[in-house]
């Protein structure tokens, strides 16, 4: 019997008639995330200019294998391409053996047109076949905490984030969900306040209006209240299997007291469990911060080291924990700074580190 050819494979260019075969593929993709989708990379393109090159395999008419990248550019400091920027969770393509080899060799090579010092690669898990490629795996100092949502049980949870938990029900604090721009607002500005505080450039305004205006349906915002006001609040990012926390605000006086950050956290666990999500991101955090991790963990958090890879072109980056390490001087003066300016150079920052 003659055995039928395989079905050839065409990598290609995404552009927006083909939304709609992206989404049914990435429906489908157990592995695709929120990061993939069409509006989380119009709202990276329009908050900070850089450009998406979308890739796309495709066999018989359809799309097998996804892979976005980003070009991002600064006077001084060059060009470099992050697949993708803004997070440290799905990285490699979406597709089989043999079609994220062709892809990552596409992006590869609009790297190189593109005068990029370097291509850089993300991702949870390890990709041997990059280095296979040639692509260096750098020691991110990064690591990512995550809680699977099945069965969850505030009984479940370390002893003190229990009590926290209770402690701010008790206290009275209330949690709403919000979907208006003006809350967006009241949120950004604790948020801005907290990044000060914390010495942590943040991203500017821009990010959050673009986010509501292009990715409305990505989103989900709460806010805890206590008398009327508001003392904080946690963005988050997702799709139907999993909610990333993305920007949290609960670290003030107040807030810590009243044990805003655990019925937050514990609310929006709850909620996504509800709506059958499958797992929970608390974010990354520097892998020395052991109590940062310690209280992530204590959420049936399960820890993990963040895998970066980098094929050199041009220039080879530094390792991204060392933004979270270092820049002790820096830190003290952006704790000083007017709001303003930490809203107008946050943006700047957060537009290269990526």
């Amino acid at each position: 019997m003659q055995k039928l050819a395989a079905p050839e494979i065409s990598v290609e260019r995404l552009g927006q008639t083909d939304v709609a075969a992206l989404e049914s593929f990435l429906r489908e993709n157990a592995d695709a995330t929120v990061f993939h989708s069409w509006e989380w990379l119009r709202v990276i393109e329009a908050t900070y200019g850089h450009q998406c090159d979308y890739w796309a395999a495709r066999s018989a008419g359809r799309i097998t294998g996804a892979f976005p990248a980003l070009t991002m550019r600064m006077p001084v400091l060059g060009t470099k391409m992050v697949a993708t920027p803004y997070q440290y969770h799905s990285g490699t393509p979406l597709a089989a053996s043999g079609e994220h080899i062709e892809l990552v060799e596409r992006a590869l090579a609009r790297a190189v047109e593109t005068d990029a010092g370097y291509l850089e690669i993300r991702h949870y898990e390890p990709a041997p076949f990059l280095e296979k490629m040639g692509f260096t795996q750098v020691d991110s100092q990064l690591v990512t905490t995550s809680t699977p949502l099945a069965g969850l049980d505030l009984k479940l949870l370390r002893r003190n984030h229990q009590r926290s938990v209770k402690n701010a029900l008790e206290a009275g604090v209330s949690i709403t969900e919000s979907e208006t721009l003006e809350d967006l607002k009241l949120f950004r500005r604790l948020y801005l306040i907290e990044g000060r505080r914390l010495g942590a450039p943040q991203a500017g305004w821009n990010f959050f209006e673009n986010l509501h205006r292009l990715a409305r349906s990505r989103y989900r915002l709460l806010l805890a209240w206590s008398a009327n006001v508001c003392l904080g609040g946690l963005l988050t990012l997702e799709d139907e299997r999993n909610v990333f926390a993305r920007c949290g605000a609960y670290s003030s006086p107040a807030a810590l007291k009243l044990h805003v950050g655990a019925a937050l956290r514990w609310r929006a666990m709850s909620d996504a469990a509800q709506r059958g999500c499958r797992f929970f991101h608390h974010g990354i955090s520097w892998s020395g911060d052991t109590g940062l991790i310690h209280y992530k963990e204590g959420w049936r958090g399960m820890t993990h080291p963040v895998h970066v890879y980098v094929y050199p072109i041009r220039s080879q980056p530094p390792a991204p924990g060392g933004y979270f390490e270092g820049f002790s001087l820096a830190k003290a003066i952006w704790r000083r700074m007017p709001l303003r300016v930490v809203d107008r150079v946050g943006q700047l920052v957060t537009q290269w580190v990526g």
